[in-house]
């Protein structure tokens, strides 16, 4: 039996018939837990919901999400989890408790006792495997890499395009804050402008990057952006 009809297999027998709901990016993991969900269950039976993070999501990111969406043939909700951005970074960068509060947190919340389907997978653990189903959550890419999803992704025909601004993990700004974010206004509003002047300014120009995003360092009382265009 083959990867991609093993996970379709194992999807099926742990919803149990079950609508489900994926919390989803628009991205690669994502896009794949999406398109197996789909293939197991029915698009009837699957609903994405993203947590929009406001100004601190990529334009084009949230392009992404409604076209990859469209594409899947799958109905799409969004949240709005800027503001709970503010609490949870006050203190400085907390990606980890951004993700299981914000990004899998809000979706549960709303999920109605649906399972919520995860694109959690073995490039995200640090070799720390955990529980593929846990607290109403299912992550059916648990135990494969980054080159296994990639795989997966073009055989369903679903690779999703790229923001262009990490060649790994893409889509929220605030990783580029390197410091806690104390005031919105003036800490949220710089790293949110200057990434997407940086992409904009590529763009006009023709260049495709593997990497671009400015850095937000200095001390509280001033903004200072690291460039970096790869």
């Amino acid at each position: 039996m083959d990867a991609q009809t093993a996970l379709i297999d194992d999807i099926r027998a742990t919803a149990k018939g079950e609508p489900v709901v994926v919390a989803f990016s628009g991205g690669l993991d994502s896009t794949v837990t999406a398109a197996l969900a789909r293939d197991a269950l029915g698009a009837a039976h699957v609903l994405l919901i993203t947590v929009n993070m406001g100004q601190y999501a990529y334009t084009r990111g949230n392009e992404i999400v409604l076209e990859v969406a469209e594409q899947l043939g799958l109905q799409q909700r969004c949240l709005l989890g800027q503001f709970k951005q503010h609490r949870v970074q006050a203190a400085g960068p907390a990606c980890n408790r951004c993700t299981r509060e914000i990004k899998l947190g809000m979706v549960k919340a709303v999920a109605g006792g649906r399972l919520v389907l995860t694109g959690a997978n073995r490039s995200d653990t640090w070799g720390q495997l955990g529980l593929k189903v846990c607290n109403g959550y299912y992550a059916p890419l648990l135990d494969l890499g980054k080159p296994e999803i990639g795989a997966l992704a073009d055989a369903l025909g679903v690779r999703p395009p790229r923001i262009g601004e990490n060649p790994g993990r893409e889509g929220c700004k605030l990783k580029h804050l390197l410091k806690p974010l104390v005031a919105p206004e003036y800490h949220g509003r710089a790293v949110a402008r200057a990434n997407e002047v940086v992409l904009a300014v590529l763009r006009e120009a023709g260049v495709t990057p593997e990497l671009a995003n400015v850095k937000i360092i200095g001390p509280l009382g001033r903004n200072i952006g690291l460039v970096n265009v790869r």
